[in-house]
């Protein structure tokens, strides 16, 4: 396989969640994980319903969040056997797609596999936590 972040140092050192492991191909680009932020995450896809948008370069903002994730000492939400780290990073990037309203998001959301440094992606976001798929928001009456 192609790795198509090469330049980057993928090796997890010591503690393996001090450094971001981009090793993980992705499915749907068929790049490492650096591939896939920067495709998904790196410009605005008005394809997309919504998207998270980074300003400047998806690469670093990544980087530059998981060392302030490791320095404030934040602990993961675990959803469906990923990670998911919110770090508070202002004007991380903005809110875009077709039904984005180019807000200011300054929030950094980054999922590893669980219990690893190993990172599946990372986008800018508003702070809170997705919701688990098949989630409903409105109670049902149970008889």
């Amino acid at each position: 396989s192609i790795l198509f972040f090469p330049w980057r140092d993928c090796s997890i050192r010591g503690d393996s969640q001090q450094v971001l492991d981009w090793s993980r191909i992705s499915p749907r680009t068929g790049g490492d994980a650096g591939h896939h932020v920067r495709v998904n995450h790196g410009s605005m896809n008005l394809l997309k319903p919504t998207q998270g948008v980074f300003y400047g370069d998806p690469i670093d903002v990544v980087e530059e969040a998981w060392r302030n994730a490791r320095r404030l000492g934040l602990k993961p939400i675990n959803i469906r056997g990923r990670d998911y780290y919110i770090v508070p990073r202002s004007n991380a990037g903005y809110a875009g797609g077709m039904g984005g309203q180019l807000e200011s998001l300054d929030f950094v959301t980054i999922i590893t596999e669980a219990g690893t440094s190993r990172i599946v992606t990372g986008l800018p976001s508003g702070g809170i936590a997705p919701l688990p798929v098949g989630y409903e928001f409105f109670m049902k009456r149970h008889k």
